[in-house]
């Protein structure tokens, strides 16, 4: 069961929640909610590089060669 973040309508409050992603809409109905997006983070070691391999290279490439105007940069 996933964790969601929720807003009260009426006092705008903020909450997570466990609740089964069957249950979500029902129980957000009954308790006057809306869901609230909550954007994911990565955290990385600042300054250091993850190993690229060749594999990924070669996606890389494909996608350039089928999308011309792509902005991805090559590791």
């Amino acid at each position: 069961m996933p964790t969601y973040r929720f807003r009260n309508k009426t006092t705008g409050e903020e909450f997570d929640h466990f609740v089964r992603m069957d249950d979500k809409e029902t129980y957000m109905k009954e308790n006057n909610l809306e869901s609230v997006i909550v954007p994911v983070g990565f955290v990385h070691q600042a300054g250091s590089k993850i190993p690229v391999d060749n594999g990924f290279r070669e996606v890389q490439d494909k996608i350039a060669q089928t999308h011309r105007n792509h902005n991805m940069k090559r590791h």
